[in-house]
């Protein structure tokens, strides 16, 4: 009985210390997911973010897991949610490597930690499969406005009074990507629709910022992405239309987003006019007809349309 205990704390235990280093972090976006599960987005990605020339095809990529499963040897079952998004890469029937994009719309300082666990798992079921070793690689994308000046290494967590043991322990670093600090000369090597979202990253706080007039190819998806990293709800106002609009083959391109964004907000502001002014007038009871009259010559509406806000 008391050696069941142990174990059931020791297993506790277990789970407790590495389960951080084995969940997904809560703040993933799965709007981005969508958007970087596209074969073209991916490869565009590492191919001038990271490797800094074309060593991966869209072609090459086929999709793998996000999560897995493993045993230890005493049974204890844990469960992996690993990167968001991650892709095998294969030249003539070869895994060449598997590699992954993690999303992050914080800093964590333990960032590094996490990605061992992820790249961990990744070699740990190569063991556990028998498959022939191939290399893991991890890109953490980071979206926020300022710069990361959390740890991008292993060695940076230590204190400072561990350096003598620091020296001998092995080191871990970050493939980071900094979304709104990419330089516009790098941003403008890239092909796919990442392009428009790293110059949308790097520009939207600045004032004159001029959207892209590029087609954009996965219309959806950027529209998607833009709405939960900005909250602007108007992005959702105008997935309807704008949906409408590719299917009838339209062309469709940031700039697009913002001017039908624009003249949502213009039409909402009227609408919210004409129903305070509405409202206004019936407290005063000024007929029916004076506040059509009213409507009329304030917003240049027809007669017929005015009535409507007034029925």
């Amino acid at each position: 009985m008391a050696v069941t205990k142990e174990k059931k704390q020791l297993a506790a235990e277990t789970q407790q210390e590495v389960e951080p280093m084995l969940q997904e972090h809560h703040a993933k976006d799965h709007a981005n997911k969508y958007l970087e599960d596209y074969p073209d987005v991916f490869a565009d990605i590492f191919n001038v973010l990271l490797f800094k020339k074309e060593m991966i095809r869209p072609e090459d990529l086929i999709q793998g897991p996000t999560e897995s499963v493993y045993k230890e040897e005493n049974g204890r079952t844990f469960k992996e949610q690993r990167r968001d998004t991650t892709k095998y890469v294969q030249k003539l029937g070869t895994t060449m490597s598997l590699i992954g994009i993690d999303n992050q719309t914080a800093e964590d300082q333990d960032m590094t930690i996490r990605v061992m666990g992820y790249d961990y798992a990744a070699y740990r079921n190569q063991i556990q499969t028998g498959n022939v070793r191939y290399p893991i690689i991890t890109a953490v994308l980071y979206f926020g406005d300022k710069r990361w000046s959390k740890a991008k290494e292993l060695k940076e967590l230590f204190d400072n009074g561990n350096a003598e043991f620091a020296a001998y322990a092995q080191n871990y670093k970050l493939h980071l990507i900094e979304v709104a600090h990419i330089p516009k000369k790098i941003r403008n090597e890239l092909t796919s629709d990442f392009r428009e979202v790293a110059a949308f990253f790097a520009n939207r706080n600045k004032k004159g910022y001029q959207p892209s007039k590029r087609k954009l190819r996965h219309v959806e998806a950027v529209l998607k992405m833009l709405e939960v990293f900005t909250g602007d709800k108007r992005y959702q106002d105008i997935e309807n239309e704008i949906m409408k609009a590719v299917e009838k083959g339209d062309e469709i391109t940031m700039c697009e987003f913002a001017e039908r964004m624009t003249q949502k907000g213009i039409n909402q502001e009227r609408e919210h006019g004409i129903a305070a002014l509405v409202e206004s007038l019936r407290e005063l009871d000024v007929p029916e007809m004076g506040i059509v009259e009213m409507i009329i010559k304030r917003y240049a509406l027809s007669k017929t349309a005015a009535k409507k806000y007034v029925h």
